[in-house]
């Protein structure tokens, strides 16, 4: 399975969307993460998908806008965008 969860934006940033749109899918899923906003960091994590709240911190790896993610098994992608 694979659900989304958005950790919020800062500074006026929109946030991040994802290709295929967060929801529960069977087996691994590559996800197109892309934000309208120009030049910003997207950082990403990938939690266990039946725990809810996570914080995506400086500290995670980031995602190039319009870049992909492969979210195995029961994993949520977590997202935060910054400017």
């Amino acid at each position: 399975s694979y659900t989304t969860t958005l950790s919020g934006c800062s500074g006026g940033v929109a946030f991040p969307a994802c290709d295929p749109p967060g929801n529960v899918y069977n087996g691994a899923q590559l996800v197109t993460v892309t934000c309208p906003t120009p030049d910003v960091t997207i950082r990403y994590r990938l939690v266990d998908a039946f725990y809810s709240l996570y914080e995506v911190t400086e500290s995670d790896p980031v995602i190039p806008n319009g870049g992909q993610v492969q979210v195995d098994g029961a994993k949520a992608l977590v997202l935060r965008a910054w400017k």
